[in-house]
């Protein structure tokens, strides 16, 4: 089998030969002669694609030739597309077999390789059949459908597939067949997301439904001549739940806490004690010589008993 080498050789000589329209193995004269054919047509303009051709045709390579090796690699992506839609209808050897091919020439080719890397998954996987118009047959053909499709054309296909299966009141069914799928056939690695969502959806609506009629056997009522005890083991348990919510709660008061200044009280009551007030106050006879008047005096002079007063 040839080498990535002699494939890309092959490549680039077939483009070349496009460019200047000749055969690929024609001689070094016919090649310069379509050349200056191809700068005539071109009124003497510089023409990349036709000087890049020159070189690979002539030998003379030496530099990586851009314009030739984009084109290579668009030619080969547009092979894989074509090898993607014959994929399921090609047996496994022959499918094989070319998928070995388009990955030696795609070598190097970043896009080539991921999209060859991604359809290795399915190079020995068969499609089940199943019983024509049912919800297991067509979800087979769409997981066929999508697993060979680009990343971004595949999200989308996907989410339309999701988007109608929903509504059509089918979801139970289909939901079925995924989880048939997931669990007996190797083709449920070709398109895991999709079989997922389909049997998770189904897996949310039993939750549903078991929600459902534990709710409407706890609120219906009993049958004749039984007493319906439901309503008062909901008592029981929600009053047993707030008693240890209660108990549980710490109903010490809290401590001073050190890392806060404590508040002085401003309106605590002061010890009052009428020696004080008669310390810092005298008599005196007022001004008009009648009766007595009080008048402050310094601390320092107040009299030290009361019996100093006068």
């Amino acid at each position: 089998m040839a080498g990535r080498s002699e494939n890309l050789a092959h490549d680039l000589k077939a483009w070349a030969a496009d460019q200047l329209h000749v055969g690929p193995d024609c001689a070094p004269a016919q090649i310069r002669a379509a050349f200056l054919r191809r700068v005539h047509l071109d009124n003497g303009a510089l023409n990349l694609a036709a000087r890049e051709a020159l070189l690979i045709l002539t030998g003379r390579n030496a530099a990586r030739p851009a314009l030739a090796l984009e084109a290579a690699e668009e030619k080969l992506q547009l092979e894989v597309d074509d090898f993607a839609t014959r994929f399921f209808s090609l047996a496994i050897a022959e499918r094989r077999d070319e998928w070995t091919r388009l990955r030696a020439r795609g070598q190097g080719f970043v896009r080539v390789d991921a999209r060859l890397a991604a359809l290795r998954v399915g190079l020995d996987v068969i499609l089940p059949s199943f019983q024509r118009d049912t919800p297991a047959q067509h979800l087979v053909s769409i997981v066929g459908e999508l697993f060979v499709l680009r990343p971004a054309a595949r999200s989308a296909r996907r989410k339309v597939v999701l988007d109608e299966v929903k509504p059509s009141g089918q979801l139970n069914a289909w939901a079925r067949a995924a989880v048939l799928l997931r669990t007996t056939y190797s083709a449920a690695a070709l398109e895991p997301e999709l079989l997922a969502a389909l049997a998770e959806s189904t897996e949310r609506v039993d939750d549903k439904r078991q929600l459902n009629r534990t709710m409407r056997k706890a609120v219906d009522p009993a049958p004749a001549g039984r007493p319906n005890k439901s309503w008062l083991w909901v008592i029981v348990v929600i009053a047993g739940f707030a008693s240890k919510m209660f108990l549980s709660l710490d109903r010490t008061p809290p401590g001073p806490n050190p890392n806060v200044a404590p508040v002085p009280e401003f309106n605590a009551p002061r010890n009052f004690d009428a020696k004080d007030l008669l310390k810092n106050l005298k008599f005196k006879k007022a001004k008009d010589g009648q009766g007595w008047e009080l008048e402050a005096v310094d601390p320092a002079e107040a009299p030290k008993d009361k019996r100093e007063l006068p």
